[in-house]
């Protein structure tokens, strides 16, 4: 680890793809000497400083750049977060004390990303943190999943059933027309679930709370700039955090309806397995 701590001595943004593969090549390091080795050794973190440094702005920069990055962007900076996340993870799981941050709110401010969305449920369900630390944190979280938690209600957690769902969700709407309004995805979700009237309140009440932007063309702004339209005056954080969760949500879904590529559909069911652990893990 020393030499990845000198090695970050003066940390710059552009380094943060190198942060991110230099972690994953210290977790493999560690495991590998866990393994092969007669006594497991346990480094401390704590010791390596600029390490440590150099991971905290990357985290905060990736974060912060999130919020105007066009979809090759975040899923590169996605990709930093989800591995300095894992990182933390690995070395809790080792038992190796490491410095770490309660993760941040922006982070569900600026993205829908799923590599960026699934790490912070991840991040959640380890066991890092007590409920104390967590705390605003774990209540907007838990309104902000609403959507997917329903979702996984009416399949009754049955990932095999949502997968095939969502295939026939794109294999649909394959040869529609590439633009898609809010109102139009809103409409094609309670068509789906016309029988579940969990759904169909959830999809009225955000209709309601996103009147100004309902008509808006999905993709012409940045997620970040939608948001703020929630951004109330005076509105609780467990009700700003279901207005947003509904957005990241009918934006997933809107990307699947337009059926250009099945990606879309896969990132949607790595959210909701993601969701599903977290919320598996608090009971």
């Amino acid at each position: 680890m020393l030499e990845f701590d000198w090695k970050y001595s003066e940390f710059k943004p552009q380094d943060a793809g190198e942060l991110a593969d230099d972690l994953k090549t210290l977790q493999e390091d560690l495991f590998l000497q866990k393994v092969f080795y007669d006594r497991e050794i346990i480094p401390n973190p704590s010791q390596y400083p600029k390490l440590e440094n150099a991971k905290t702005q990357a985290l905060n920069h990736c974060i912060s750049e999130l919020q105007n990055a066009d979809e090759e962007k975040a899923n590169r900076l996605a990709r930093v977060i989800k591995e300095i996340y894992s990182y933390e993870r690995y070395c809790l799981h080792s038992k190796m004390t490491v410095p770490t941050q309660v993760p941040s709110l922006d982070l569900f401010y600026n993205t829908q990303n799923a590599t960026a969305v699934s790490a912070i449920f991840h991040h959640l369900s380890s066991g890092l943190f007590t409920f104390e630390d967590l705390t605003p944190l774990l209540t907007f979280a838990l309104s902000y999943v609403k959507p997917y938690e329903l979702v996984l209600m009416s399949f009754k957690n049955n990932f095999a059933e949502i997968g095939a769902a969502l295939h026939k969700w794109y294999q649909k709407d394959a040869n529609q027309a590439q633009s898609l309004a809010f109102s139009d995805v809103l409409k094609q979700f309670e068509d789906i679930f016309s029988e579940n009237k969990f759904c169909i309140s959830f999809s009225e009440t955000w209709k309601s709370a996103a009147h100004g932007i309902i008509n808006n063309i999905m993709g012409e702004q940045q997620f970040a700039k939608q948001v703020q339209y929630f951004k109330r005056e005076g509105i609780a954080l467990k009700d700003l955090a279901m207005d947003i969760g509904g957005l990241a949500f009918f934006t997933d879904l809107g990307l699947i309806f337009q059926g250009k590529d099945q990606v879309a559909a896969a990132n949607f069911l790595r959210k909701l397995l993601a969701i599903h652990g977290f919320l598996g893990n608090l009971k």
